[in-house]
């Protein structure tokens, strides 16, 4: 089931460019929009861990992706 934590305050940080730049969508926006931005929260009761069998893999061989979208 998923809902959403916090609340948008939505404002032009939120694109990667910088609005109004003479470059355009080529310019990078460095603010920081983290704060003003909700997340998603995604929970599914009905997951069973223990029949997963997630632990089958030693943690050297583990691979763990985390991925910033942005725009």
């Amino acid at each position: 089931m998923p809902g959403a934590c916090g609340r948008l305050v939505w404002s032009d940080a939120h694109f990667a460019y910088r609005t109004g730049s003479a470059r355009e969508d080529l310019s990078f926006d460095r603010r920081d929009q983290c704060a003003r931005h909700a997340e998603a929260v995604v929970v599914d009761e009905t997951f069973n861990w223990d029949a997963a069998n997630c632990a089958q893999h030693p943690l050297e061989d583990t691979i763990i992706y985390e991925a910033h979208v942005r725009a």
